[in-house]
């Protein structure tokens, strides 16, 4: 259990402000070793210290997450200042060098040769030969002159050591463009064998750290008074320097919100822990801080420490062992209490841990899960007061902190149900899809019907307004061939008035029994005219007959 905690953050979170960061470290870099080393080349970089980069996902640097944690930073008495500590809501994580070398796979550790004689021995002919002596040559300059090199053969190592550089200074240092080379490091790339073997992880993390801890100090009071002369003015701007994706990726590990929310996705278990994430998106402050940090950031007397837990093929990593003696203490106000005020047991029968013999005091652990995968637990150091407890020790996995791990076992459980989590949030995410496509063809089908509809009712319209035209136009005709006293059979007209008596009487009978298919009749309800004149009266017909 830790001590009473006093401490507090270092910008409070009424004069929290909105920022614009920028990060120059990129991976277009890989890029461009891919286009410009030969096959042997390339096989040469991957085998060397940062080859393993070369497998980095697609990770898209999000300044507003990293401004969001710097905000919450908090000040401890006694801690190193090589680590950083952040309050998300009730939560104290840390990000040391343990959590760096998790995240990248860098060595650390002394380098046998010091400075001077790496520089003594090694002298200057990376610059004499390849930038004419210039006492000062900038990161634009190392680019441009790597884009434009020609290898002599296949087997060219100064194509190679240039690209070392390259990538050194841009990607992991993340030096402005404008910004010099550092001497010491072009130095060093003359010896393959010697920039192999240095522990870039102490020194990327110094400088990655020195940024971190450096680019927000007095930024809240110079916002404040730049708002007083400006209303206008809503947010500053700063840039971060070093290797940040390291402390981004660091982010995706600690705080599972960013993974459930989708801001990060974790691609694969490969080792280092930067080769298994993904972030292709980078989402604003406005939503980071409703999503993940909207959590009241409360001030507690007994924080919830958390620390990445290493994997078993981790522990087994040549950078891991170098952590080992990296590992710093606790500070003072978060170490565990004081035995002789402050022990309880730990099982709910308050039974004493059967772990140590009479005479001493254990160290035993209350973990609670968060995240995915087990790999950020909560930690709770608690001891068990004995006989005699002068004789407490710390039985920690780093050999200097009050840092305890979860079983093996555990952590492949809780591995194999994040897969499991993994595989049905997928199968949701595809049906969610094709319910989506489903709908889309609803209601593109919806459409298609009721245009069809529409142009089979004007159809419709269209045939019956014809129709009633031609009915129109037929008892039309039929009146005005009534009024004119003619009678006509379809291809056979037949005339009536003077000349009548011509016709042969008997064929006259014959048309008119026998009438052609398609000849107008005259109604059955229409009145007989009664215009005596016509010879098909009544009496006209009887006496033709006879």
């Amino acid at each position: 259990m830790a001590k009473r905690w006093k401490g507090c953050l270092k910008t409070k979170e009424c004069d929290f402000y909105e920022a614009k960061v920028t990060c120059h470290s990129h991976w277009r870099t890989i890029e461009m070793i891919r286009n410009r080393l030969s096959p042997q080349q390339l096989k040469t970089f991957e085998e060397m210290c940062f080859g393993h980069f070369l497998r980095v996902h697609n990770l898209q640097f999000s300044g507003q997450l990293c401004h969001h944690l710097l905000l919450r930073e908090v000040d401890i008495k006694g801690a190193s200042t090589h680590e950083m500590w952040f309050l998300i809501g009730s939560d104290l994580i840390r990000f040391s060098k343990v959590e760096f070398g998790l995240v990248t796979g860098l060595k650390f550790g002394k380098n046998k040769e010091s400075f001077h004689q790496i520089s003594k021995r090694l002298g200057e002919r990376i610059r004499l030969t390849h930038f004419n002596g210039a006492k000062k040559i900038f990161v634009e300059n190392l680019e441009a002159y790597y884009i434009g090199y020609v290898s002599k053969d296949e087997k060219d190592d100064e194509i190679l050591k240039l690209a070392l550089l390259l990538f050194l200074e841009v990607t992991l240092l993340g030096k402005d463009k404008r910004t010099q080379i550092d001497y010491f490091c072009m130095q060093l790339v003359d010896d393959l064998y010697a920039f192999d073997e240095f522990p870039w992880g102490s020194f990327i993390f110094a400088r990655s750290i020195h940024s971190l801890s450096n680019c927000c100090k007095g930024r809240a009071d110079r916002f404040k008074e730049r708002r007083e002369k400006n209303p206008k003015h809503k947010e500053e701007r700063y840039n971060i320097y070093g290797f940040i994706f390291a402390f981004q990726v660091w982010a995706f590990e600690a705080i599972f919100s960013l993974m459930a929310k989708k801001h990060a996705v974790r691609v694969s278990k490969d080792i280092p822990r930067i080769l298994s994430w993904e972030a292709s998106t980078t989402p604003n402050y406005e939503d980071l801080r409703k999503e993940i940090f909207a959590r009241k950031t409360v001030i507690i007397n007994v924080p919830t420490l958390r620390f990445l837990n290493p994997t078993d093929e981790e522990r087994q990593q040549p950078y891991f062992t170098d952590l080992l003696d990296e590992d710093v203490p606790l500070p003072a106000e978060l170490e565990p209490d004081d035995p002789y005020e402050t022990a309880y047991e730990t099982d709910a029968a308050g039974e004493d841990n059967d772990g140590g013999d009479d005479g001493e005091a254990t160290q035993t652990d209350e973990t609670a899960e968060v995240g995915d995968g087990g790999d950020v637990e909560a930690q709770e150091t608690t001891l068990v007061v004995r006989k005699a407890p002068h004789k407490i020790r710390q039985q920690s996995c780093f050999a200097t902190t009050a840092t305890s791990y979860a079983s093996d076992s555990f952590v492949k459980k809780v591995d194999e149900l994040s897969s499991e989590i993994k595989i049905l949030r997928s199968e949701m995410i595809t049906k969610q899809e094709i319910s989506s496509q489903l709908k889309s063809f609803q209601d593109k089908m919806m459409l298609e019907i009721q245009s069809q509809f529409a142009s089979f009712k004007d159809l419709i319209t269209h045939t019956s307004s014809i129709k009633e035209q031609d009915v129109e136009a037929a008892h039309t005709e039929d009146d005005q061939g009534i009024k004119e006293g003619e009678c006509t059979v379809r291809d056979h007209p037949v005339e009536i008035g003077s000349d009548a008596g011509s016709h042969d009487p008997d064929a006259s009978v014959v048309q008119l029994d026998k009438q052609p298919k398609g000849m107008i009749k005259t109604p059955r309800n229409r009145k007989r005219s009664a215009d005596t004149s016509s010879p098909f009266t009544d009496s006209t017909i009887r006496k033709q007959k006879k």
